[in-house]
C-alpha cells in the first residue's frame, strides 16, 4: 500500500494490523507525542513534523525487524508490510524536511 499521509499509517496500524488501540495509543506510542496529538491533526489538518514521521518510521522499522525473524509466515509477511511502511515514512520525512526549509530572500542593495 502507498503511504501518503499520517492517516494512512493510523489506518494500517489500527484496522489492518491491529497493533494500535486508537488515537491516544497512536499519538503516544507511535508518534511519540501527547495523547491528543492525532485528534488535533484530524481537527486542524495540521501537517505532521519531520520528527513525527521519523518516529513512526523508526518504530515501524524496529517492529518489522522483530516480525521478519518470526517462524510464522503470516507474521513474516506482516513484517515485510511494516518494512515497506517504514521506508515510505522515511521518504515522507525527507519530503517534509525539504518543503519546510525556509526560502532564501533576495537581498536588495541599498543605493
Amino acid at each position: 500500500m502507498k503511504i501518503n499521509s499520517i492517516h494512512d499509517v493510523y489506518w494500517l496500524l489500527t484496522a489492518c494490523l491491529g497493533i494500535c488501540s486508537g488515537q491516544n495509543d497512536f499519538s503516544r506510542r507511535w508518534c511519540g507525542r501527547s495523547a491528543r496529538y492525532y485528534s488535533v491533526v484530524l481537527a486542524t489538518g495540521f501537517q505532521p513534523s519531520v520528527k513525527v514521521y521519523l518516529a513512526l518510521a523508526t518504530r515501524t522499522g524496529m517492529l518489522a525487524d522483530q516480525w521478519e525473524q518470526s517462524s510464522c509466515p503470516m507474521t513474516q509477511f506482516d513484517g515485510e508490510c511494516l518494512r515497506s511502511i517504514s521506508h515510505q515514512l522515511f521518504d515522507l520525512a525527507r519530503i517534509q524536511s525539504i518543503t519546510s526549509l525556509p526560502r532564501s530572500r533576495a537581498r536588495s542593495r541599498a543605493a
